[in-house]
């Protein structure tokens, strides 16, 4: 993955935290596998990986500062918060169907699509960050975390507008 072992590697724990949360939700919701639940992992796994991969590419072209990681999380996450609900407003729809094995598929996709948003948005990035700090204080070039530097998610100032 962008030909980064440590990038391919942050991303594919953000996404097995979500395939291995999928065998605890089917035992805690007393879910039998069946022909609809065993493809849950794969799909889940592919959506998981996209969301992870997009939030990581994004981080990467802001070279990977506490400022572009903050942009990233507030723009990319926005965007797959969205993909994520509509997603997930689709699948309710299945909910309404008279097949009870159908019913867990869906239920399960929409947990796990939700999960796959907070671990790329939210476990990934913190991940990122938490190596970046250690690498900072082992090597002892102050704080990682120093957030004044450069973030500018939004500008504060506004424009008035001038009607003639």
């Amino acid at each position: 993955l962008f030909r980064s072992p440590r990038l391919a590697f942050f991303t594919m724990v953000a996404v097995a935290a979500v395939v291995l949360w999928q065998p605890l939700l089917m035992r805690g919701g007393n879910v039998n596998v069946n022909v609809f639940t065993a493809m849950v992992s794969t799909i889940v796994f592919g959506i998981g990986v996209d969301d992870s991969i997009h939030i990581v590419d994004r981080i990467r072209e802001e070279k990977e500062t506490p400022a572009g990681i903050v942009k990233t999380v507030n723009r990319t996450g926005q965007t797959i918060f969205e993909t994520t609900a509509t997603t997930c407003a689709g699948l309710a729809a299945g909910l309404l169907v008279d097949i009870p094995g159908l019913r867990n598929f869906f239920l399960l996709m929409m947990l796990l699509i939700t999960l796959a948003l907070f671990t790329s948005s939210v476990l990934l990035p913190s991940m990122l960050v938490g190596w970046h700090t250690l690498i900072h204080a082992i090597t002892g070039r102050g704080g990682y975390q120093d957030l004044l530097e450069d973030v500018v998610v939004a500008d504060a100032a506004t424009l008035d507008a001038i009607l003639d």
